[in-house]
């Protein structure tokens, strides 16, 4: 699959941001990006599927690494890639053309995550760090008020998370929290009964292991009741 797009080009707040090195897995290019610092990150709230809106820049938009040269794209939880995937990464990629070195906007987010995503599966990373990738664009749609191509990222995520939870046996202290966001997302897509029963395996199997995980299915369990009430 070939990724390309035109170039754009924005000021840095450099008491907000700084820059960090990253060197590319594929072509070795040695680049440079900017990140938010911790102190200058203003939370305002937290929503149930753990997006974080903030006051000004949000760290989410920052969290794929973009090579400039080759165009390989990546978040810190994707596995090295082998030697064949290496050889395909290189047929297939073409740099962006956009400068995903500066502050990023959301629709620099969003291409960003769009490539990492092509090049999760280029390099067969676990299907939750697909899920993952998959509900952060969504996050990121939703902060630009696209419904609709948030609610499409978050049946991906749902897909995936569900995959990760009845595939991937390394996922052990994971699991509570991917539970849980099964049920919320299903809860998020409309299909309340099936999140009940997502929380229900929550609160029945991790009561005394994940005790803020199920307190949070129980709040929206609540929640489901509470919009059922009368029906």
């Amino acid at each position: 699959m070939k990724l390309q797009s035109k170039a754009g080009v924005m000021r840095i707040n450099r008491s907000v941001f700084f820059r960090k090195t990253f060197v590319c897995p594929i072509c070795r290019n040695k680049f440079r990006e900017y990140r938010i610092k911790k102190s200058r990150q203003r939370i305002i709230r937290v929503d149930t599927d753990f997006a974080t809106h903030c006051d000004g820049p949000n760290p989410i938009y920052y969290t794929v690494s973009v090579c400039p040269v080759c165009g390989y794209s990546s978040t810190k939880n994707f596995t090295m890639p082998s030697s064949a995937t290496h050889r395909k990464l290189r047929s297939v990629l073409l740099p962006s053309g956009e400068d995903f070195s500066g502050e990023r906007t959301p629709e620099l987010a969003i291409l960003s995550f769009q490539r990492a995503i092509v090049c999760s599966v280029l390099n067969r990373e676990r299907a939750v760090i697909r899920a993952g990738l998959y509900l952060q664009l969504a996050w990121t749609h939703r902060f630009a008020d696209e419904e609709d191509e948030e609610r499409i990222n978050l049946e991906n995520a749902l897909k995936y998370y569900v995959e990760a939870y009845e595939t991937d046996r390394d996922l052990t202290h994971q699991v509570p929290r991917m539970v849980y966001l099964i049920g919320e997302l299903h809860m998020r897509l409309g299909r309340g009964r099936e999140a009940i029963r997502w929380f229900d395996l929550l609160t029945t199997q991790y009561k005394d292991t994940a005790p803020h995980y199920v307190r949070m299915a129980r709040e929206r369990w609540q929640d489901f009741r509470g919009m059922h009430a009368d029906s």
